[in-house]
């Protein structure tokens, strides 16, 4: 089986040359290309980690001055060494067959390896719910997926503008409507991205999958179909719609919708635009402006098409 730059699985690619918490540095042997978010296996002694490559550096043993001296043609220096330098992130580590969080680090000069077809089995990438391939270098070494049980369970994604977040979500959702009823899932998609393909090429959503009518129920505030009566909005389910609200914030709530009922959202935010804090402190009795003024924020963030009158 051949890895990075063809060489075979079992040979290494490299020596660790430093560790720092979960960050592990190893020097990669001359003719090796790898590529950044690639999976390495690093053997030290009865355990195995596996890291992922975060970023790469290329230097040589001179000084900066005798370099600058070199490039310069002032000076030769020889002989000297060039080399590339791999940082990599440790997320998982194997001892006795069993796969856990790292509890440790590598040790110095412990061999670095490039992710085999046995290394994905181990970190136990594939699941039912298919959403990619995994590939070292230009090798693929099977699939990557979700099985199905985890879909109840506490998740995250995380990566950079432009990583592929929503494409990585849009082939998840597709996977749960293609294995429904097994699959049950609830999505909240505020900018539209998932149901419309907004901002990705070629712009195809979750509407244009061919199960999407038969096996999805679709409501959005566009068409009337999800509308909350702001009558009906009392300061208690403002915790619901602004989890971050202050308590300052929540008892003045209180105190407008006892004196002006049910709609207090709506007489509170006209009154507010006419006479300003100074208006609404009057009415609700009350002096402290920036608890008017942060709960005010919030009140006119409701938008009349989810929430009418």
């Amino acid at each position: 089986m051949n890895g990075s730059g063809g060489m075979d699985n079992s040979e290494p690619i490299g020596f660790t040359c430093g560790t720092k918490g979960d960050s592990v540095s190893f020097f990669l042997n001359k003719g090796i290309n790898l590529s950044f978010g690639q999976i390495v296996r690093i053997d030290s002694g009865e355990r195995s980690f596996y890291a992922r490559v975060v970023n790469a550096e290329s230097s040589s043993t001179l000084d900066t001055i005798e370099q600058l001296r070199e490039a310069e043609g002032k000076e030769a220096f020889g002989p000297y060494s060039a080399y590339r330098c791999i940082e990599a992130i440790l997320f998982l580590e194997k001892r006795a067959g069993k796969a856990r969080s790292p509890t440790f680090n590598p040790n110095y000069r412990d061999k670095v390896y490039t992710a085999s077809e046995e290394d994905c089995s181990i970190l136990k990438l594939s699941g039912e719910l298919e959403v990619g391939l995994l590939r070292s270098g230009e090798q693929l070494l099977g699939s990557a997926g979700i099985n199905i049980e985890a879909i109840p369970l506490m998740m995250g994604m995380f990566g950079m503008t432009g990583s592929g977040k929503t494409n990585t979500e849009l082939i998840l959702n597709a996977q749960m409507i293609e294995n429904s009823p097994k699959t049950v899932g609830l999505i909240f998609d505020f900018a539209g991205q998932l149901l419309d393909g907004k901002g990705i090429k070629p712009q195809k959503g979750l509407k244009d999958h061919p199960l999407f009518h038969n096996k999805v129920q679709y409501y959005s505030a566009r068409d009337g179909k999800m509308t909350v009566g702001l009558y009906t909005v009392s300061p208690e389910k403002l915790l619901t719609l602004f989890p971050d609200i202050g308590l300052p914030q929540f008892r003045l709530a209180r105190k407008l919708y006892k004196k002006l009922g049910k709609g207090w959202i709506e007489e509170s935010r006209e009154v507010y635009g006419a006479e300003g804090y100074s208006g609404l402190g009057r009415v609700a009795d009350y002096k402290m402006k920036h608890v008017i003024e942060a709960l005010m924020l919030k009140l006119s963030s409701l938008s009349p098409d989810l929430f009418p009158v």
